[in-house]
Protein backbone atom coordinates (compact mmCIF):
# COMPACT_ATOMS: atom_id res chain seq x y z
CA UNK A 1 0.00 0.00 0.00
CA UNK A 2 2.41 2.33 0.87
CA UNK A 3 4.74 2.30 -2.20
CA UNK A 4 1.19 2.37 -4.45
CA UNK A 5 0.67 5.73 -2.34
CA UNK A 6 4.02 7.26 -2.42
CA UNK A 7 4.36 6.37 -6.31
CA UNK A 8 1.26 8.72 -6.65
CA UNK A 9 2.62 11.35 -4.43
CA UNK A 10 -0.43 10.52 -1.83
CA UNK A 11 0.68 11.33 1.29
CA UNK A 12 0.01 9.60 5.05
CA UNK A 13 1.32 10.46 8.29
CA UNK A 14 -0.25 14.13 8.14
CA UNK A 15 -0.89 16.05 11.51
CA UNK A 16 -4.32 16.18 11.89
CA UNK A 17 -5.17 18.89 14.31
CA UNK A 18 -7.57 17.29 17.26
CA UNK A 19 -11.25 19.01 17.19
CA UNK A 20 -10.82 21.08 20.03
CA UNK A 21 -7.33 22.22 21.18
CA UNK A 22 -8.57 23.23 24.70
CA UNK A 23 -7.72 19.84 26.19
CA UNK A 24 -3.77 19.85 25.32
CA UNK A 25 -1.07 20.53 27.32
CA UNK A 26 0.28 24.12 26.46
CA UNK A 27 3.32 22.01 24.94
CA UNK A 28 0.97 20.04 22.33
CA UNK A 29 -0.51 23.54 21.77
CA UNK A 30 2.91 25.36 20.81
CA UNK A 31 3.15 22.37 18.52
CA UNK A 32 0.26 22.95 16.31
CA UNK A 33 0.70 26.36 16.22
CA UNK A 34 4.15 26.14 15.02
CA UNK A 35 2.91 23.58 12.30
CA UNK A 36 0.57 26.56 11.19
CA UNK A 37 4.06 28.58 10.14
CA UNK A 38 5.79 25.61 8.84
CA UNK A 39 3.73 23.43 7.22
CA UNK A 40 1.15 23.31 4.30
CA UNK A 41 -2.37 23.34 5.55
CA UNK A 42 -5.19 21.39 4.59
CA UNK A 43 -8.71 22.56 5.68
CA UNK A 44 -11.56 20.72 5.65
CA UNK A 45 -15.32 20.21 7.02
CA UNK A 46 -16.69 17.51 9.62
CA UNK A 47 -20.05 16.51 9.69
CA UNK A 48 -21.20 19.42 11.76
CA UNK A 49 -20.36 21.70 8.79
CA UNK A 50 -16.82 22.85 11.29
CA UNK A 51 -13.36 23.96 9.84
CA UNK A 52 -10.89 21.22 10.81
CA UNK A 53 -7.18 21.33 9.61
CA UNK A 54 -4.42 19.37 9.05
CA UNK A 55 -0.39 19.91 8.39
CA UNK A 56 1.73 18.41 5.55
CA UNK A 57 5.55 18.57 5.64
CA UNK A 58 5.47 18.95 1.80
CA UNK A 59 4.17 22.22 0.94
CA UNK A 60 3.71 21.38 -3.09
CA UNK A 61 -0.31 20.99 -3.92
CA UNK A 62 1.40 17.59 -6.09
CA UNK A 63 0.92 15.39 -3.27
CA UNK A 64 -2.84 14.30 -2.06
CA UNK A 65 -3.38 13.82 1.62
CA UNK A 66 -4.61 9.88 1.70
CA UNK A 67 -7.20 10.59 4.51
CA UNK A 68 -9.63 12.84 2.95
CA UNK A 69 -9.88 10.87 0.21
CA UNK A 70 -10.78 8.13 2.49
CA UNK A 71 -13.16 10.48 3.94
CA UNK A 72 -14.87 11.39 1.45
CA UNK A 73 -14.94 7.89 -0.20
CA UNK A 74 -16.36 6.14 3.11
CA UNK A 75 -17.12 7.92 5.55
CA UNK A 76 -16.65 7.41 9.29
CA UNK A 77 -15.03 4.75 10.36
CA UNK A 78 -11.65 2.83 11.46
CA UNK A 79 -9.84 2.04 8.94
CA UNK A 80 -6.45 -0.32 8.21
CA UNK A 81 -4.23 -2.06 5.90
CA UNK A 82 -1.59 -4.65 6.84
CA UNK A 83 0.95 -3.59 4.73
CA UNK A 84 3.48 -6.68 5.96
CA UNK A 85 3.59 -8.95 8.91
CA UNK A 86 5.25 -5.96 10.85
CA UNK A 87 3.61 -2.85 9.96
CA UNK A 88 -0.33 -1.62 9.95
CA UNK A 89 -2.20 1.83 8.26
CA UNK A 90 -4.41 3.00 10.45
CA UNK A 91 -7.34 5.84 10.11
CA UNK A 92 -9.58 6.88 12.41
CA UNK A 93 -12.81 9.14 11.08
CA UNK A 94 -14.92 10.14 13.60
CA UNK A 95 -18.14 12.64 13.12
CA UNK A 96 -16.13 13.69 9.58
CA UNK A 97 -13.03 14.34 11.33
CA UNK A 98 -10.01 12.23 11.06
CA UNK A 99 -8.34 11.98 14.21
CA UNK A 100 -5.83 13.11 15.79
CA UNK A 101 -2.62 10.51 15.92
CA UNK A 102 -4.08 8.52 13.59
CA UNK A 103 -3.25 8.78 9.61
CA UNK A 104 -0.03 6.69 10.09
CA UNK A 105 1.77 3.01 10.06
CA UNK A 106 1.99 1.61 13.19
CA UNK A 107 3.54 -1.71 14.42
CA UNK A 108 1.32 -4.58 14.21
CA UNK A 109 1.55 -5.61 18.01
CA UNK A 110 0.17 -1.71 18.56
CA UNK A 111 -2.89 -2.07 16.01
CA UNK A 112 -3.59 -5.45 17.68
CA UNK A 113 -3.86 -3.87 21.58
CA UNK A 114 -5.95 -0.77 20.03
CA UNK A 115 -8.37 -2.89 18.62
CA UNK A 116 -8.78 -5.17 22.06
CA UNK A 117 -9.77 -1.38 23.69
CA UNK A 118 -11.82 0.48 20.86
CA UNK A 119 -13.06 2.58 23.49
CA UNK A 120 -14.85 6.25 22.61
CA UNK A 121 -14.79 5.03 19.07
CA UNK A 122 -16.54 1.60 19.18
CA UNK A 123 -19.84 2.70 17.34
CA UNK A 124 -17.40 3.03 14.61
CA UNK A 125 -17.16 0.12 12.12
CA UNK A 126 -13.62 -1.72 11.31
CA UNK A 127 -12.99 -1.92 7.68
CA UNK A 128 -9.71 -3.20 5.95
CA UNK A 129 -8.58 -1.07 3.59
CA UNK A 130 -8.47 -3.65 0.42
CA UNK A 131 -6.70 -3.29 -2.91
CA UNK A 132 -10.01 -1.75 -4.66
CA UNK A 133 -10.21 0.91 -2.24
CA UNK A 134 -6.83 1.98 -2.50
CA UNK A 135 -6.84 2.05 -6.27
CA UNK A 136 -10.34 3.89 -6.34
CA UNK A 137 -8.61 6.65 -4.07
CA UNK A 138 -5.36 6.86 -6.25
CA UNK A 139 -7.63 7.45 -9.01
CA UNK A 140 -9.18 10.08 -7.90
CA UNK A 141 -6.62 11.80 -6.41
CA UNK A 142 -4.59 11.47 -10.10
CA UNK A 143 -7.67 12.99 -11.64
CA UNK A 144 -7.79 16.11 -9.57
CA UNK A 145 -3.98 16.54 -10.31
CA UNK A 146 -4.66 16.00 -14.23
CA UNK A 147 -7.37 18.75 -13.77
CA UNK A 148 -4.60 21.06 -12.00
CA UNK A 149 -1.69 20.53 -14.43
CA UNK A 150 -4.67 21.11 -17.39
CA UNK A 151 -5.32 24.44 -15.27
CA UNK A 152 -1.36 25.20 -14.59
CA UNK A 153 -1.20 24.95 -18.19
CA UNK A 154 -3.65 26.94 -18.96
CA UNK A 155 -2.70 29.72 -16.64
CA UNK A 156 0.88 29.26 -17.72
CA UNK A 157 -0.16 29.55 -21.42
CA UNK A 158 -2.46 32.91 -20.98
CA UNK A 159 0.36 34.63 -19.13
CA UNK A 160 2.63 33.62 -22.10
CA UNK A 161 0.52 34.76 -24.95
CA UNK A 162 -0.29 37.91 -22.97
CA UNK A 163 2.92 38.93 -22.72
CA UNK A 164 3.72 38.25 -25.85
CA UNK A 165 0.97 40.18 -26.96
CA UNK A 166 2.51 43.29 -24.54
CA UNK A 167 5.52 42.76 -26.33
CA UNK A 168 3.77 43.25 -30.05
CA UNK A 169 2.22 45.88 -28.88
CA UNK A 170 5.05 47.69 -27.21
CA UNK A 171 7.23 46.84 -30.68
CA UNK A 172 4.61 48.27 -33.05
CA UNK A 173 3.99 51.56 -30.75
CA UNK A 174 7.66 51.84 -30.72
CA UNK A 175 7.86 51.36 -34.61
CA UNK A 176 5.46 54.33 -35.07
CA UNK A 177 6.82 56.47 -32.46
CA UNK A 178 10.39 56.16 -34.20
CA UNK A 179 9.25 56.31 -37.72
CA UNK A 180 6.90 58.94 -37.33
Amino acid sequence: MNNILLKNNILTGLYWEPASLENLQPAEQASFRGMMKAYRRLIYKDSAGELAIGYSTKVSTLYEPFALYVKELYGDGIYFSHENDSTTYFLIIDEGRIVSGTDCFISKELFDELMKHPESYCHLEVTPLEEIQINAVVERCCARQARLKRRRQIIIGSIFTGGLALLLVLALSLHFFVTG
